[in-house]
């Protein structure tokens, strides 16, 4: 299975090339090589799947992206919203 068409990966590229100096932490499973998303950069890091978003800090980030186009029930965007940090989500136009 291939989330590529669905998971927005050029934001964080792009964000990771144009912030060099800030870091940029993934989350969550990633099936293909970062090398081949473009996501190998020494300020990109993948952290894999949280075993408890809900008990993890957040205290250190400025921010959550959501880049997932398409989404039944984002539970990881309400899971979020109670870290009280700023929040980006991705649009989709149908």
């Amino acid at each position: 299975f291939s989330d590529r068409g669905f998971q927005r990966y050029e934001l964080p590229r792009g964000a990771g090339k144009i912030a060099s100096a800030d870091t940029f932490h993934l989350f969550g499973p990633i099936q293909e090589d970062l090398k081949d998303l473009g996501l190998d950069l020494p300020n990109i890091h993948h952290e894999g799947i949280l075993p408890s978003v809900a008990a993890a800090d957040f205290g250190a980030y400025d921010g959550f992206v959501f880049t997932r186009m398409f989404e039944g029930m984002p539970n990881i965007v309400l899971e979020m919203s109670q870290h009280a940090i700023p929040l980006i989500l991705a649009m989709s136009v149908a």
